[in-house]
């Protein structure tokens, strides 16, 4: 066995055995790749003699399962062939290396299984690694079991010198404590923070701690209670009624509905919505399907009165003008509701207005999700001027909308009087130098903001300048700021 560390084990072996730019999994599997049944969730400190042994342990009983574990399956050539595996060429986390194999391995019905280490017992442990509480974030979303190594589920193991009592994976890091956040740490916190997955947000964390204690105990939790995922099944609408009859029959047992990707059109969406009349919902997707202003419509109407659902999304489903505009007066009236996502959803200035108004009257929604639509200029503004108003909203996500360097400015201006708003993204906007500078020039008044996401903004040299001067004075004045260029 070898006796050093990991890394050591990569230098001194790991790279030796690559062929044509591959990693070990591929150079002695290239004729015929095994699907990945079980990852290994780990940390690189360990020493490679007790690490293999573990997780030769736990496989045992499947000893022709494809096993993943990064330091042999990626290829660790370059930062930047290391960077395009992990990342798979997105800029989302949510679509990256760990999570893509969480969801193969899903499909495998296969397991995570988490080896710490001894080194860990003296570093914080592993979970104040923050890819390692990710990796299980995503364990959870895709409802693979995790099994912990009965030698290594110590509390020393998982939490330090600090043990259960005081752990909370929110001060998990990507970086050494105290460091600035790396824009690995920015996104995965914004993709936990900001909707992805499908528990309430306020729950995701308390939700990872909770699973991540009970692996500590022996007592795995494999799945997550309440939680329908009817993603991909190619329901259509006759399907999805069929589904909600059957959930009409027993309203209390499912809490979150995910029907992603399932050609549903509006007369599944009409179908929900009376369902959603007879349950207690308290997140449901739509991502992806094809429920058009009229489904949109439907699903406003139901929602005017409800006292349960707190997330909805309805991303990639063409609600366009009419459909934004309908959600619009549901948010006047509904007080549960805390996370809207419409990315992608063909929603222009109009639509976007009707939302300003609402958000000036809605006192409950924390979160709204409008990247890529073509809101424009007159979109933005009239958010900005809704954010003067407003005291509930904490995530504007606002991202490939052509806002332009008039909105840009217009939102600058909210940054001044606004005291909620906690995160911002204006990525993918031709925001420009001036744009940035006025936005450069709020962030001096404001003291809420917390991040602010610019990348591919057109904002130059001096935009860029401004943008960090305006994040040291921040922190020098002791407020806690991200910033992504």
């Amino acid at each position: 066995w070898y006796m050093g560390d990991a890394r050591s084990f990569v230098a001194d072996c790991v790279k030796k055995l690559y062929v044509d730019g591959r990693g070990v999994a591929l150079s002695f599997n290239d004729e015929q790749p095994k699907e990945v049944q079980l990852m290994v969730s780990h940390c690189w400190d360990e020493a490679m003699d007790p690490f293999l042994k573990d997780v030769l342990t736990m496989t045992a009983d499947r000893p022709r399962s494809g096993i993943f574990i990064c330091f042999l399956s990626v290829y660790l050539g370059s930062f930047a062939e290391i960077n395009l595996q992990v990342t798979q060429g997105s800029t989302s986390v949510t679509k990256g290396c760990f999570a893509e194999v969480l969801r193969t391995v899903k499909r495998n019905r296969g397991s995570m299984l988490v080896v710490s280490n001894d080194a860990a017992c003296d570093s914080g442990g592993l979970y104040s690694r923050l890819w390692c509480v990710w990796e299980v974030y995503c364990a959870l979303m895709n409802e693979v079991p995790i099994k912990l190594h009965p030698r290594t589920r110590t509390e020393p193991h998982l939490y330090g010198a600090s043990g259960r009592h005081s752990f909370d994976p929110k001060r998990a890091r990507c970086g050494r404590p105290g460091s600035e956040m790396t824009a690995d740490e920015i996104g995965i916190r914004k993709a936990i923070d900001g909707g992805a997955g499908c528990l309430p947000r306020r729950a995701k964390w308390e939700r990872i701690k909770d699973v991540v204690q009970a692996g500590e105990r022996g007592d795995v939790d494999e799945t997550v209670p309440g939680w329908l995922d009817a993603s991909r099944c190619d329901l259509g609408d006759r399907g999805v009624e069929l589904l909600l009859e059957a959930m009409v029959e027993d309203p209390h047992v499912y809490w979150g509905l995910d029907l992603m990707f399932n050609n549903i059109g509006h007369r599944g969406a009409e179908a929900l919505a009376e369902a959603l009349r007879h349950t207690s919902l308290d997140v449901l997707s739509m991502r992806g399907n094809e429920i058009g202003a009229e489904g949109a419509k439907a699903l406003a109407e139901a929602l005017q009165h409800s006292t349960t659902l707190t997330h909805l999304s309805l991303a990639e489903n063409v609600c366009g003008d009419e459909g934004a505009k309908a959600l619009s007066e549901m948010l006047r009236n509904n007080n549960t509701l805390d996370w809207l996502v419409l990315e992608r959803s063909s929603i222009g200035g109009d639509g976007a207005k009707a939302l300003a108004e609402a958000l000036r009257h809605n006192a409950t929604l924390e979160g709204l999700a409008l990247d890529g639509n073509s809101i424009g200029g007159d979109g933005a503004k009239a958010l900005a001027e809704a954010l003067r108003h407003n005291s509930t909203l904490k995530m504007l996500f606002l991202k490939s909308n052509s806002i332009g360097e008039d909105g840009a400015e217009a939102l600058a201006e909210a940054l001044r009087h606004n005291t909620t708003l906690t995160e911002l993204d204006l990525g993918d906007n031709n925001i420009g130098v001036d744009g940035a500078k006025a936005l450069a020039e709020a962030l001096r008044h404001n003291t809420t903001l917390t991040g602010l996401y610019m990348k591919e903004t057109n904002i130059g040299k001096g935009g860029a300048k401004a943008l960090r001067d305006a994040k040291k004075n921040k922190r020098h004045m002791g407020h806690p700021f991200d910033l992504l260029l």
